[in-house]
């Protein structure tokens, strides 16, 4: 399976992709559904990845983060500055697959609020997601 200049996909000669039986007719249809999906990526565990790169470097700078991430250094920067989020809402968004739930920039949205404002926004977030816990709560210690 291959892409043109369009980004359609096109059959390419080989083996058939995987989960394709070689008995039935491969058609556009069948190899987008079987186009792989990439996972829903949790945004703070990857600001904490990206952080540990940028803390692992001899004279830390975001330029050179940006180069071994394969990124470029205002994203490293974004990404960091999702960890100033309070604390609180930072272990929230780590439990299980909450994090999931919520895109990167609706958290840096948040980043620019007070934080009680924060956690007023993140519970109006919660309460617009599918999901399952019904004990939610944000408390400042």
């Amino acid at each position: 399976m291959a892409y043109n200049e369009r980004r359609e996909v096109s059959i390419v000669e080989g083996h058939a992709p995987y989960g394709i039986s070689t008995e039935e007719r491969i058609n556009k249809k069948i190899l987008k559904s079987y186009t792989p999906q990439k996972p829903k990526l949790n945004p703070i565990k990857t600001a904490l990845r990206y952080q540990d790169v940028y803390q692992s470097l001899p004279s830390p700078s975001m330029k050179k983060a940006a180069e071994i991430l394969g990124v470029s250094r205002v994203r490293v920067y974004q990404m960091l500055n999702l960890l100033k989020l309070d604390k609180a809402i930072i272990n929230y968004l780590l439990k299980d697959k909450t994090g999931e739930y919520y895109t990167e920039r609706q958290l840096r949205d948040l980043l620019y609020l007070p934080i009680d404002e924060q956690f007023k926004e993140i519970e109006k977030l919660h309460n617009s997601k599918p999901i399952e816990s019904s004990n939610f709560s944000l408390k400042q210690t």
